[in-house]
């Protein structure tokens, strides 16, 4: 079984050659919560020291075990077929984002 870094090349990979795939989601807001805790450590104010952040757990058909009997979702169900490869799937970005179009609108 492979995992891959949430990216939608690898999962469409594993759904063309019926490899086994495990995709364990990392979402980008993993860093706002850091950031936020580095500025509230940096002001001095007291932070837990586990944050808990969900994430989903993706597997391919038929690859279950018994440490993930039912995951969060299939690949089939994840994976964006018409989608770019490098598009990162669990970024939370909606399903229009495409990185090669995306346009960043920084504050003035």
């Amino acid at each position: 079984m492979h995992t891959s870094a949430d990216l939608n090349g690898p999962l469409k990979m594993s759904l063309k050659y019926l490899v086994p795939m495990l995709d364990i989601d990392y979402p980008p807001a993993m860093m706002g919560v850091s950031l936020n805790v580095a500025l509230q450590v940096l002001n001095g104010a007291p932070v837990p020291c586990i944050y808990t952040i969900p994430t989903n757990i993706v597997l391919s058909h038929g690859d279950e075990t018994p440490s993930i009997p039912h995951p969060d979702m299939y690949i089939e169900d994840h994976v964006v077929p018409d989608g770019p490869d490098d598009m990162l799937i669990s970024g939370g970005m909606g399903p229009g984002y495409n990185p090669t179009t995306y346009k960043i609108d920084y504050p003035h």
